[in-house]
């Protein structure tokens, strides 16, 4: 690999560890409207996340470990598909999901207000 003075990776290193991680895959970014872009802001993303912390408190998080066994526990993190942009596309119709794990891990996220099985449309795995 050669030396970049600037500390990025160059063409080789991408081709390569593209080569060793075939799992993942290089996407195209999407475009984003200028209505979007112009409200995602300080006082949305505060009254977003107050919002959230209201219905986390309202809500008890017991009644959701049984959602355990639907969810794949062994890479977590990794089948999770963009549950944030899950949230802002669907804030108006959205029941709070918190996920707790016997590990120190948690995972707070949304989905739509029909059963928690929901949730198992939006976890992939590509192995």
């Amino acid at each position: 690999m050669p030396f970049v003075p600037n500390k990025e990776a160059g063409r080789d290193w991408l081709s390569g560890f593209m080569r060793r991680r075939q799992d993942l895959s290089i996407r195209k970014p999407q475009a984003t409207s200028l209505s979007r872009a112009t409200s995602f802001n300080k006082h949305n993303d505060d009254s977003f996340f107050d919002n959230v912390d209201v219905e986390l408190h309202l809500r008890e998080a017991h009644w959701l470990q049984s959602a355990l066994q639907y969810l794949p526990q062994g890479r977590l993190f990794h089948h999770i598909l963009s549950f944030q942009e899950f949230i802002l596309r669907n804030i108006s119709s959205v029941v709070p999901l918190l996920v707790l794990l016997d590990q120190p891990i948690s995972l707070a996220g949304y989905v739509r207000q029909r059963s928690v099985d929901f949730a198992s449309s939006f976890v992939t795995d590509r192995q």
